[in-house]
């Protein structure tokens, strides 16, 4: 019987790790999160009031058959004015949710279209935004909005709107030989997929090993300054789990795409001791990306679309690797 993985993530750190993942004999789960406002997405919520496609459709992407059409038509970005950046994908996972009732009967019945290696799972079919208490008292509600506002000064995360688990998303969890907590945007990404209703309490009962992939670099608005530890830490605020295994990039980016980076005061994040007793990682990570693969994962950008740069991920043949080890 094959290992049985589940990544939970936020979309293009998960799906980075999905797609080493695939070539693998092992069955793979991605719980995705659904609360990203930013970019196209921003405009989808708005317009349909439905839980945020975007990063269901990428997780979709990374496991599609690519030989297919339709796997190809799920990765185009439009290039021409006022839809430059906008994912085809995200529209039609959009309209599949409206023709299939939920984000859950969308993702399945799209997985089956582009013949996904794995199984992908909204971590709800509700729509909600993530909310932070910041340290002076004040409430900002939605991702871009704490990203903008925050200065990274939280005391407290927590859903609008409390919504309970898709389906498949506890007993994958239960199941599951392995999880990751996949690279991502740790306050906004990550945490509220934890704090969906038995999320949380699922990954502490099972018995499968866990992992924790810390980010390469900090996210503006949210981990600034922030080190490994930190990272780690955080995390485990909202879980209360311990990581049998932490994963730490030592690897330096390109300095063009540092210089990118750095425009939005996002830096490397700086590697410390782990007081937690688990078995640390560290290795160079660091995806090496052609303009080309650049360009096709750049997020959309446009009046009231807010974007941060995702061009800097993990080598996901590399990662894979590991966790394989680690699985066995």
């Amino acid at each position: 019987m094959s290992l049985k993985i589940v990544c939970i993530g936020g979309g293009t750190g998960q799906a980075a790790l999905l797609e080493g993942l695939k070539d693998y004999n092992c069955s793979l789960t991605g719980i995705v999160g659904v609360t990203d406002n930013g970019g196209s997405s921003k405009a989808i919520r708005e317009a349909m009031d439905i839980p945020q496609v975007g990063d269901s459709r990428s997780v979709l992407a990374s496991l599609a058959n690519e030989k297919l059409p339709i796997s190809q038509l799920m990765k185009y970005r439009f290039s021409e004015g006022s839809l430059k950046g906008v994912s085809l994908g995200n529209l039609m996972l959009a309209a599949l949710t409206r023709l299939e009732g939920n984000l859950g009967n969308a993702v399945n019945s799209l997985s089956k279209l582009i013949e996904a290696k794995g199984t992908v799972l909204p971590v709800t079919n509700e729509s909600t935004h993530i909310c932070a208490e910041l340290l002076d008292g004040k409430i900002i509600e939605g991702e871009w909005e704490i990203i903008k506002k925050s200065k990274s000064n939280i005391k407290k995360l927590f859903l609008k709107d409390q919504v309970k688990a898709g389906k498949g998303v506890l007993q994958a969890l239960t199941k599951a030989d392995m999880i990751v907590i996949s690279p991502g945007s740790l306050r906004t990404g990550i945490i509220p997929i934890l704090l969906v209703d038995g999320v949380a309490d699922a990954i502490k009962r099972s018995k499968a090993k866990k992992v924790f992939t810390t980010n390469i670099m900090t996210h503006p608005g949210q981990t600034d300054h922030f080190t490994t530890s930190m990272h780690l830490e955080e995390i485990q605020k909202y879980c209360n789990v311990k990581f049998d295994y932490v994963l730490v990039n030592s690897g330096i980016p390109s300095k063009e795409l540092l210089d990118i980076y750095a425009k939005d005061k996002a830096y490397p994040v700086k590697i410390d001791s782990i007081k937690d007793k688990t078995t640390v990682i560290i290795d160079n990570f660091v995806a090496m990306l052609d303009k080309t693969q650049l360009y096709q994962i750049q997020r959309a950008k446009g009046k009231g679309m807010f974007a941060f740069p995702h061009l800097i991920r993990h080598n996901s043949k590399k990662v894979a690797n590991i966790l394989m080890e680690l699985a066995k």
